[in-house]
């Protein structure tokens, strides 16, 4: 969609804006046009990326406020700010070894110590079945790569996937990406019809060819990441803010809501016997390039799977 604006628009607009401009245009002498035409461009991409942060904080606050996001769970929101399952079945996994429903073995796998029948919640008793499938002992990496797959699991994909959805088809989000479509292409504009002119007096026009697809192509990055802004910046900020000052309203004890600390918090809340196997698995992941991202939303749970499971020497995978 942001591609047909950005293209369309421009070619739809010419023909009538082209006759106001050329004659501010045609008076600006080379180099000066280019110069101040890119620090322009620059001070509007900053604009624009200060008033986007606001516009997009106050839309998150009227989603909260209308109830959209009220009932969100901590697990959805670490899907949507990560958008990786495996940060998922990390908080999940810990809080079982936390709470001595697993225990990690010396050699780094991983023990189920209580049945899938003592699990609290749908998410518990995947791990623990899952385990328990895999023999009641397990490395993670595999146990990792079975999991993603498993429906509890993406089910949170699917959900924070269609809130998302939803969410960017509203007029109040259209209007925000409108703002910015319509700022960017009436800039673009006045360089296209400079080149216009350039072209008809025939002078060089290679450098503002260049800059006007280098303009576009920032403009419309910049569009782009209006969505993952609000998604994995705006919305989990809004919760971690109302969950810091509820924290301290309610002097939460340390351990309770280990979901939302994980959402505050990241890795830095992970027990000393996990935290070294989430390390490794996530070093390996990096040093394949990312193939890996196991159970990213751009992979899907299968081919995530896969890379879950593949070696793990370094955290007792190898002794199989």
């Amino acid at each position: 969609a942001l591609m047909l604006i950005m293209t369309l628009l421009p070619a739809f607009s010419y023909q009538f804006v082209a006759p106001l401009l050329k004659p501010v245009v045609q008076e600006i002498d080379n180099p000066f046009f280019l110069i101040g035409y890119w620090a322009l461009f620059f001070i509007m991409a900053l604009y624009l990326f200060f008033s986007r942060n606001q516009a997009l904080q106050d839309y998150a606050q009227r989603l909260h406020e209308e109830g959209i996001l009220q009932n969100i769970a901590a697990l959805e929101l670490i899907y949507m700010k990560k958008k990786r399952l495996a940060d998922v079945v990390h908080c999940v996994v810990n809080e079982l070894i936390k709470n001595n429903y697993i225990e990690v073995q010396s050699n780094h796998a991983l023990k189920a110590i209580k049945s899938s029948k003592t699990a609290r919640n749908s998410y518990d008793f995947a791990v623990l079945q899952t385990l328990e499938n895999l023999g009641g002992e397990a490395h993670y990496p595999p146990l990792l790569g079975e999991l993603v797959k498993k429906q509890v699991f993406t089910q949170t994909k699917n959900f924070v996937d269609t809130l998302e959805k939803k969410t960017t088809e509203t007029a109040a989000y259209t209007q925000i990406i409108g703002f910015g479509s319509l700022l960017f292409t009436v800039f673009l504009l006045f360089g296209f019809v400079r080149m216009d002119l350039g072209l008809m007096r025939e002078k060089p026009i290679v450098f503002l060819l260049v800059s006007l697809i280098s303009m576009t192509l920032i403009a419309l990055m910049v569009l782009h990441q209006t969505t993952k802004q609000l998604f994995r910046t705006v919305i989990p900020q809004l919760f971690q803010q109302n969950l810091a000052y509820r924290t301290q309203q309610e002097s939460y004890e340390e351990g309770d809501d280990f979901d939302w600390q994980y959402l505050m918090l990241g890795n830095s809340v992970i027990t000393s016997s996990f935290s070294p196997i989430i390390t490794h698995i996530e070093s390996h992941n990096e040093t394949d390039g990312g193939s890996s991202s196991c159970g990213s939303s751009d992979s899907g749970g299968d081919s995530g799977g896969s890379s879950c499971g593949s070696g793990c020497g370094g955290c007792g995978g190898g002794g199989d």
